[in-house]
């Protein structure tokens, strides 16, 4: 396992100053409209996108990168190193002045995710890991390490803005203790903290590499697990950005009750 205190200190710079971008344009954003997919972008959305972008490219020249808000550079795929960017995950939460948007880097070595980064700006929280160390959450200046919760009643983290007959049917399926609505792919976040110990995604509501490649070291790390609905591992060398199979991330000890078997 390579060394990546370095990368691990200019990730979570990088993740404070795009924070502070975000909560300066909070009140006022601009430029809001819609993609291709559907999904909300702004302004601010770019305005970070480009200052991470700017940053990662001049502290690692020779490492690819692929950001949701910048056109993709296929010379990710020749790169050892490459960096999966979420400038504002949760746009529409931000819009609607939610506190659950936030930044996320991930790092990928060989197409296997080695380091993540997470930052909420409206709490000034921050959660790293790097593949091997652990997990480590800051908040109100406190840092501590963190794992997921033992529990086995099921608590059911799922999308605030996103439903569907399927994810219904999960839930029936399941039976959940308590179900949470959040906004945003930090839910999966939160499962390593310990609030919630299931989240699902059901196929219809697509998630990107770029969700999942900085979330999914501090979960695991944090002891938990996370796969497609069919217990499969993401492929961050696949061409398609989008993961079509769901998500199911838990506190480990659950995961085979919500995957599919088949």
């Amino acid at each position: 396992m390579p060394n990546l205190e370095r990368e691990l200190d200019a990730a979570i710079k990088i993740v404070r100053s795009a924070g502070a971008i975000l909560m300066t344009h909070r009140l006022n954003p601009t430029g809001i409209g819609t993609k291709v997919d559907g999904s909300v972008v702004s302004d601010v959305d770019k305005k970070a996108s480009s200052f991470i972008q700017k940053e990662l490219t001049r502290q690692f020249p020779s490492y690819g990168i692929l950001n949701e808000e910048s056109a993709e550079d296929r010379s990710r795929f020749d790169r050892d190193y490459c960096w999966f960017v979420d400038p504002l995950d949760d746009t529409r939460g931000y819009l609607n002045r939610s506190a659950t948007f936030g930044v996320i880097l991930g790092l990928t070595h060989r197409f296997k995710p080695v380091l993540g980064v997470t930052y909420k700006p409206s709490s000034n929280e921050l959660t790293w890991a790097i593949r091997g160390s652990g997990v480590y959450h800051t908040f109100k200046d406190i840092t501590s390490q963190i794992s997921v919760s033992k529990d086995q009643d099921t608590q059911l983290l799922i999308s605030s803005n996103r439903s569907s007959p399927e994810l219904e049917q999960m839930i029936a399926r399941l039976q959940p203790d308590r179900t949470t609505k959040m906004g945003g792919s930090l839910k999966i976040v939160e499962i390593a903290k310990g609030t919630a110990n299931i989240f699902l995604c059901p196929k219809s509501s697509t998630m990107h590499l770029w969700d999942l490649c900085g979330t999914s070291v501090i979960l695991e790390e944090a002891g938990g697990k996370i796969t497609d609905l069919h217990g499969n591992p993401f492929d961050y060398s696949q061409r398609d950005t989008a993961n079509r199979n769901g998500v199911a991330a838990t506190n480990g000890i659950l995961h085979e009750k919500v995957v599919y078997s088949s």
